[in-house]
């Protein structure tokens, strides 16, 4: 796959083998959100001169039927995304208030995280180690 002047590679559209080769399609839909959300506390931090040392996210997605996603006769349900949630922890002194409001920021001008929110149900967390 290219973008821009990017090459990544790119498994199957997803895979339960936890010893698959490629990271997979999906698996790159969920880490793009969790990296948006990164990205943007970092990016916002930055340019308010934030004290801001460590930040990561934890990304789960669930299925609505992994059997209807491998193309299983008689599967009860369809192959998209029924949950997605997401843990995103900040290390930093700041005060959480000051934290707090940088993160909403965030929420509110996340392309994947609102395009996501009309498709799906989304949870999102923030956790502040002062």
């Amino acid at each position: 796959m290219v973008a821009r002047k990017n090459l990544f590679e790119v498994g199957a559209p997803f895979d339960f083998d936890e010893e698959a080769d490629h990271v997979t399609a999906l698996e790159y839909c969920l880490g793009a959100l969790g990296a948006e959300l990164v990205g943007g506390v970092k990016r916002r931090a930055e340019s308010r001169r934030m004290d801001v040392e460590h930040v990561e996210a934890v990304v789960h997605g669930e299925l609505n039927d992994s059997l209807a996603a491998i193309g299983v006769v008689g599967a009860k349900g369809h192959p998209g995304i029924e949950r997605i949630s997401v843990s995103v922890y900040v290390s930093s002194g700041e005060t959480e208030a000051e934290l707090e409001r940088l993160w909403r920021e965030v929420l509110e001008t996340s392309p994947l995280l609102r395009t996501l929110q009309v498709a799906t149900r989304v949870e999102v967390t923030f956790q502040v180690a002062l």
